[in-house]
């Protein structure tokens, strides 16, 4: 693994673990949020990562980065709608549905940041 795996995922765990332990207790409820929310920080490196590639980018290439950010960004606001929607069936009990529309919010931001990489 090379520092382009090993830097984001060593970033995404430092946020994790602040959010998570930074000023609250460290319980099973807040690690699940926390859980639940992390999806939402892949995406905001993904998108960090299209920033870069952007502004790096050679004239012909800039297009594809505006292109890749703007798809980035309306990303973003699907990650948190399924974050919140996966909270509310948290918090209803709906443990099967919580599970489900989260790794689908995972592999969705999974497959988006492995495409950022790949980009820079």
């Amino acid at each position: 693994m090379g520092a382009d795996v090993v830097l984001p995922v060593i970033l995404l765990a430092l946020a994790f673990f602040l959010k998570l332990s930074v000023d609250r207790e460290v319980d099973i409820p807040n690690t699940i949020y926390a859980l639940l929310e992390l999806p939402v920080d892949v995406l905001f490196l993904a998108t960090s990562f299209i920033v870069a590639f952007t502004i790096a980018a050679k004239p012909p290439e800039t297009t594809l980065g505006f292109m890749y950010f703007g798809s980035y960004l309306l990303s973003a606001a699907v990650t948190v709608f399924i974050w919140r929607k996966a909270c509310r069936c948290f918090e209803g009990g709906h443990i099967k549905t919580t599970l489900c529309i989260s790794m689908l919010n995972y592999a969705f931001c999974a497959t988006a940041l492995v495409r950022a990489i790949q980009m820079i």
